[in-house]
């Protein structure tokens, strides 16, 4: 089991502002019979907690081929892009967004994004480290480092890593998130041929989180998360979650809409939740 000790991030926005520690569902909100017990604030930090890091990873991703090709995706419109070759092997990529960069969606990214990676990036053992220089998302602090190994391509021809996150996401003083996770995430749409508006990404593995005055968590994905470049939730595929010693429930994000709403299962039945 993974354990918390230093680690994410979030926008301001993602969180339900009043979540109480342990929530009983109203009757009016069960789809099946008898009420649903879950953390609320828990079960929202457990879904968004990577988005920003695997955002960031994308990032890279384009501003590496916008060294060649120019600009050509909204992010980066006003970001300053540097290359660096470090050896024949290690090459260095900065974003600098600065004082504040507005992407289409209305994100605004503030500091640095540092990736540092050996070349070919698409080869066996190949690794990238990000690394966050004041770097803010929607005035959340990013910060912690991100690292994954290439492991080859799938069965169906698809690149896939082994991630390591160990960062966290400060929202105020004395308000800050801890994360750490271990995972697979595979590249399943928008690698080849490379197109940004299509990119998704399915995540197995597991993690773990705990904000300031808050239980720790831990979650365990049941069926492949599924994220879509561009969207600030994970838009399919399960989570199973613990929190403190409440009890253990499942998180189900539907088939593939951008939204907010997730079901909740529970011994006591089922509910649709905003998160």
């Amino acid at each position: 089991m993974l354990t918390t000790n230093s680690s994410w991030l979030k926008k301001g926005a993602w969180i339900a502002a009043t979540a109480s520690f342990l929530v009983v569902a109203c009757e009016k909100n069960i789809l099946n019979t008898g009420p649903v017990e879950y953390d609320e604030k828990a079960t929202t930090d457990a879904t968004i907690a990577s988005v920003p890091y695997d955002d960031a990873s994308v990032i890279v991703d384009l501003a590496y081929e916008g060294n060649y090709n120019g600009k050509n995706n909204d992010v980066l419109s006003c970001a300053v892009i540097s290359v660096d070759t470090l050896t024949s092997a290690f090459h260095r990529v900065i974003i600098d967004f600065g004082t504040g960069c507005t992407d289409a969606a209305g994100n605004v990214r503030t500091g640095q994004i540092k990736a540092t990676f050996t070349v070919p990036r698409i080869a066996g053992g190949a690794v990238t480290d990000l690394e966050f220089i004041n770097y803010t998302f929607n005035q959340v602090e990013v910060a912690g480092i991100y690292h994954q190994v290439f492991t080859g391509l799938n069965s169906s021809s698809q690149p896939e890593w082994a991630v390591d996150i160990d960062g966290y996401a400060a929202f105020s003083p004395g308000d800050t998130l801890f994360y750490e996770s271990t995972r697979t995430r595979t590249w399943i749409d928008g690698f080849n041929p490379f197109n940004p508006s299509s990119i998704r990404f399915a995540i197995t593995g597991a993690a773990s989180g705990q904000r300031t005055g808050q239980p720790q968590w831990i979650a365990t994905v049941k069926d492949d998360l599924i994220w879509k470049y561009g969207c600030p939730w994970l838009v399919e595929g399960k989570y199973e979650i613990s929190v403190g010693n409440a009890k253990v429930y499942e998180v189900d994000f539907g088939n593939g809409d951008c939204d907010d709403e997730a079901t909740v299962s529970g011994s006591g039945g089922s509910i649709i939740i905003q998160l």
